[in-house]
């Protein structure tokens, strides 16, 4: 998923992975930042909710947007597609709908709502959705949600327990913070949440109990938009603040920061790997052990790779099979094998 310069709107194309051969591209395919893997197909969000064949790239089936109806964001966890859509056009419509959606076939059937009434006028935008199964069976969506009142917005955090219908846990404006950060990480039955102006915090989802709420010093805020958990540790991206800090996963206490190696507005992927954390910067592809914390490698972008040099960039990934980097650098795609 790609955004040239010029007009037109996003690229989605597909490459052969051993040599970077394109299979089929499709243009103009406008906001495509939130896209999912599914079986033989991807799901992405573009003025609603499509499907299409990852081999031709076909189209499977849509849900469109409309006047009144709106895609928000929407995840695929238990065999299901759980999607939140705006009902009435943001603010002015008062209510949110949580849908679950057959892969397959496209057919929807609504779960739950959300009316601004009732949350003292603020009408939600989630952004961040997580599945989890209570030790009870139910099946419930965490959420964080960039809750709207006019010109006025705060972030909060809510759980629905689908199968009951009904609000599991309304943590409401849990940081007293406009903005909304990573999206929240389940580890067991602790879910973590964090916006990185206000802080990071561990929730039970069985117990309801807050295990541990921290404010990020001002020194080494992040403002991250990613974060993922490893050996006890969370590892959250450098942000638009250029910090890149490592917590411990049972207190929330800070053990590493590492500054001077670029920013990302954007945010980072991070990525999991043989025990390591790979992420990139506007500076560097960067790796971390999981184990001991440490900054292992900083690939700068003035450094040649494949003839090739330069960033910003904000994508990455890691063939799990052998170790392969696929990125960017400048305007090349490439793919790097780690010494």
């Amino acid at each position: 998923f790609i955004d040239p310069a010029g007009p037109g709107g996003d690229y989605i194309i597909a490459l052969y992975k051993l040599n970077g051969d394109t299979i089929w591209s499709k243009p103009a395919q406008s906001s495509t930042s939130k896209h999912k893997l599914i079986g033989n197909t991807i799901c992405y969000s573009r003025s609603g909710l499509i499907c299409i064949d990852i081999s031709t790239g076909s189209e499977v089936w849509r849900i469109s947007n409309t006047s009144t109806k709106s895609l928000n964001d929407f995840i695929y966890a238990n065999n299901k597609i759980y999607a939140f859509f705006d009902l009435g056009g943001g603010i002015t419509g008062d209510s949110t709908n949580l849908y679950e959606i057959d892969p397959v076939t496209g057919n929807s059937v609504e779960k739950y709502t959300l009316y601004g009434k009732d949350r003292n006028g603020y009408n939600q935008s989630p952004r961040g959705m997580i599945f989890y199964k209570h030790p009870n069976g139910n099946e419930i969506i965490f959420a964080q949600s960039a809750g709207l009142n006019v010109s006025v917005g705060r972030g909060e955090y809510f759980a629905i327990d689908i199968t009951g219908d009904s609000m599991y846990w309304d943590l409401q404006d849990f940081f007293n913070y406009a903005a909304i950060g990573f999206t929240p990480i389940l580890n067991g039955n602790n879910i973590h949440i964090g916006v990185g102006f206000a802080g990071i915090a561990s929730l039970n989802l069985v117990t309801k109990d807050t295990n541990w709420s921290i404010s990020e010093p001002t020194a080494s805020q992040t403002g991250g938009k990613h974060a993922v958990i490893a050996d006890g540790k969370l590892f959250k991206d450098v942000g638009n603040f250029g910090h890149f800090n490592v917590l411990n996963l049972a207190s929330g206490n800070q053990m590493r920061t590492y500054t001077g190696i670029g920013t990302n507005f954007r945010g980072s992927s991070l990525r999991l790997y043989n025990n390591k954390v790979y992420f990139t910067t506007t500076d560097v592809l960067g790796i971390v052990e999981t184990s001991t914390g440490n900054m292992i490698q900083k690939l700068h972008y003035s450094e040649y790779v494949g003839g090739t040099s330069g960033g910003p960039q904000s994508g990455l990934d890691v063939d799990p099979t052998n170790g392969y980097i696929y990125t960017t650098r400048g305007f090349d795609f490439v793919c790097i094998k780690e010494k």
